[in-house]
C-alpha cells in the first residue's frame, strides 16, 4: 500500500501550486525579494487565535514570486546579513522554497541588508519587494547595512537604478509607524492580505493608489 502521508503532502503541494496560478508576473521587471528570516519572524503569529507565523507568510509568498517571475529574480533573504548561496531555485516549488527559508532559524534584523547588498554589488533590479515585520531603521552594531532601509534605497535609486521602485510589506507594524510621503520611488504596505500583489502589479501598471484599492474591497458581516 503507499504511503498515505506521502499522498497528503503531494496533494497540498500542488494546491499550493494551483493557488498562485493567477498570480501577476510583473512582467518584464527584474525583481529583488527580500524575505526576513529573522527570530521575531518565527515566534510572532498573524493573529492571536493563529498559527501561521510571519515566517509562514513571508517565505510562501517569496516561493510564490520565484516561480511566477522565473528568471528575471534576486532572492535576498537576510536577518542581519543577506544570504545569497541558499540555493533557491525559480524551479522548486513554492513548499520546497518555503523550507529552505525557514531553516535559516533567526538572528537579528537588518531591513537594509538587501539593498546594501544591491547597492555593493551595482545590481539594477526594477523593483524591490520587502517583506518583514519591523525595524527598517535598524543597522549597525553587526548589521551588514551602512544605514537605515530609507536611506540605503534612496542612495540604490540615485547610484544604481534611478527608476527603481521598492514595497516594503510590514506584517506586523508597530503603532507609531510611519510612511514618510516624501520618498521616491517606494510604497510602504502595512498589514498582509493575499492581493498585496496585485496592488505591486497595478502600481507598476499605472499608479494605481492605495486608497483606490481600499474603496474597491468588498467588507463581509462575519457576524451573519
Amino acid at each position: 500500500m503507499d504511503n498515505p502521508d506521502s499522498r497528503i503532502s503531494d496533494a497540498l503541494r500542488q494546491a499550493l501550486e494551483l493557488s498562485f496560478v493567477n498570480m501577476p508576473l510583473l512582467e518584464g521587471k527584474v525583481v529583488a525579494i527580500g524575505t526576513d528570516t529573522s527570530g521575531s519572524m518565527y515566534w510572532g503569529t498573524i493573529n492571536p487565535k493563529s498559527t501561521t507565523r510571519y515566517i509562514d507568510i513571508a517565505a510562501i509568498f517569496t516561493g510564490a514570486l520565484l516561480r511566477q517571475v522565473k528568471d528575471r529574480v534576486i532572492p535576498l533573504p537576510f536577518d542581519t546579513e543577506v544570504y545569497p548561496n541558499l540555493g533557491l531555485s525559480t524551479r522548486d516549488d513554492i513548499l520546497t522554497t518555503a523550507e529552505k527559508l525557514e531553516s535559516l532559524g533567526g538572528g537579528g534584523t537588518a531591513i537594509g541588508a538587501p539593498i546594501q547588498y544591491l547597492l555593493d554589488r551595482k545590481l539594477k533590479a526594477d523593483v524591490f519587494i520587502g517583506i518583514t515585520d519591523q525595524e527598517e531603521w535598524a543597522f549597525g552594531n553587526g548589521r551588514y547595512s551602512s544605514g537605515s532601509f530609507l536611506d540605503l534605497w534612496s542612495k540604490y535609486r540615485r547610484q544604481v537604478a534611478p527608476q527603481a521602485k521598492a514595497y516594503l510589506i510590514t506584517i506586523a507594524p508597530y503603532r507609531d509607524a510611519v510612511a514618510p510621503q516624501s520618498a521616491k520611488g517606494i510604497r510602504f504596505i502595512y498589514g498582509w492580505n493575499d492581493r498585496v500583489l496585485r496592488y505591486i502589479s497595478l502600481d507598476l501598471e499605472g499608479g494605481a493608489s492605495q486608497v483606490q484599492e481600499i474603496e474597491q474591497i468588498v467588507l463581509q458581516d462575519t457576524e451573519a
